[in-house]
């Protein structure tokens, strides 16, 4: 047991806040701490991190003890912290693998008195594992002397729970007791989630809010985390749902299936009461989730994206523009010289097409275009002829990726296709396709 080095905030025995120096314990301090009769096989362990590993009715667990002690220079004196071993993620893991319950517990002594800090592995899990520490005050360490055991948020977004002295050891029995009847939940949460929480937040960070502005990281990151432990077997959580065996949102890709998820978790008795333990990211993050399923996850589309878009102008626009007298039109335009151009946001869904039926469609064409019957325009800088593949009948009304419904036209004729469509050009493109139907290439 050791003194800090700087003269700051501390809570002492009749709970009044007064200036002194921290209290630095060792990992024999730590262990000192939990012995117990009911911890079997209590051993001090300086592998990946220090920790002091035993056992509880026969369930392995880890705890990382980390001091909890002044933030430092610029912050206020009554600022402390825990900090996050760099190694912690890798020791996690391990123990995850082997059912082995790790906690990264925090500890405050003064004057023989002391509070604990259940730092949620989860939260921590949920924010990338980026923080290097959680932030605590004076007050928060006061209020646990007083109060006793509580849970808060930080600003990063962790969830620590205070304990104090006398209630350590049952805190202990009890979050293992938890875990255990939990294992495979708590597992596939943490671990084999992982992929499609992160792709969630990818997608996430893409999208529009209702203020017209992308969502932040953090924002979407804190959703995630609120649909992750949902399910969790916690007070501040809703727990298991009943017809529904999910350890996470994440788990239901289906989006039918979904909105039957989310009617039932929003009529939940406790769910505002949850909603509001995760500062509202639940219901945010159900909503963002819902449209998440609807455009970011289809096996019809290759991928759903968030694209910025020059508008030339609408057919509205240019109705209206078309009404107007030449020297009307001429004095508007010279009038906009310096106008920026407008843009806007959209979801656009991008059809994932066959690149050998492509492949395929250019080089049976030779360069020639299939409708104006034209050598293509230009060449590549490969030397190829450049032209462009057509769908007859478009896929976006029900045509096929397949070689007896795609052309290779030249630009003009494939705007042309796309713009006036008329029956005689479909008429034309289905005859060359019949004849390479005959020559048995369709």
């Amino acid at each position: 047991m050791r003194k800090g080095k700087s003269l700051v905030k501390q809570v002492n025995t009749r709970n009044k806040i007064i200036s002194d120096y921290d209290t630095i314990l060792s990992l024999r301090d730590f262990y000192k701490l939990v012995q117990c009769n009911d911890f079997e096989s209590l051993t001090k362990q300086k592998d990946l991190c220090e920790t002091v590993d035993g056992f509880y009715e026969g369930v392995p667990f880890s705890i990382v003890f980390k001091n909890i002690y002044y933030l430092g220079t610029p912050h206020p004196d009554t600022k402390k912290r825990i900090e996050i071993p760099n190694n912690f993620k890798e020791l996690y893991d391990r123990n995850a693998k082997n059912s082995v319950y790790t906690f990264l517990m925090g500890v405050y002594t003064y004057k023989n008195r002391f509070v604990y800090c259940d730092f949620d592995i989860e939260s921590y899990y949920n924010n990338k594992l980026n923080n290097s520490a959680a932030h605590v005050s004076v007050s928060d360490l006061l209020k646990c002397f007083v109060d006793g055991t509580y849970t808060k948020t930080d600003a990063k977004g962790n969830i620590i729970t205070f304990i104090p002295q006398n209630k350590i050891i049952d805190y202990l029995k009890t979050s293992i007791n938890n875990r255990k009847k939990n294992n495979d939940r708590f597992c596939r949460s943490m671990i084999i989630l992982s992929d499609a929480r992160k792709e969630f937040q990818k997608w996430g960070a893409t999208q529009i809010s209702r203020t017209g502005e992308l969502f932040e990281s953090k924002v979407v990151s804190n959703y995630a985390t609120a649909l992750n432990t949902v399910f969790n077997d916690d007070p501040r959580r809703l727990g298991p749902i009943e017809g529904f065996d999910y350890s996470s949102v994440f788990e239901c890709r289906d989006r039918n299936q979904f909105i039957k998820l989310r009617e039932t978790i929003e009529n939940h008795p406790r769910f505002n009461e949850a909603n509001e333990n995760c500062h509202r990211d639940l219901a945010a993050g159900l909503a963002l989730y819902e449209k998440f399923l609807e455009y970011g996850l289809s096996s019809d589309y290759d991928q759903v994206f968030l694209e910025t878009h020059y508008i030339e102008s609408s057919e509205k626009d240019l109705a209206h523009a078309k009404k107007l007298s030449t020297e009307e039109l001429k004095r508007r335009v010279l009038l906009k010289k310096s106008k920026k151009k407008t843009y806007i946001k959209v979801v656009s869904k991008q059809i994932k097409r066959d690149q050998e039926v492509v492949l395929f469609a250019l080089n049976r064409a030779q360069g020639i275009c299939d409708l104006c019957g034209k050598e293509a325009p230009f060449h590549k800088k490969d030397g190829e002829p450049y032209l462009e593949c057509h769908h007859v009948k478009w896929l976006s009304k029900g045509g096929t990726d397949t070689i007896d419904n795609v052309v290779a036209l030249c630009p003009n004729c494939h705007r042309e296709c796309h713009v006036v469509n008329s029956k005689t050009l479909i008429k034309k493109l289905n005859e060359k396709l019949q004849k390479y139907k005959e020559q048995g290439q369709a």
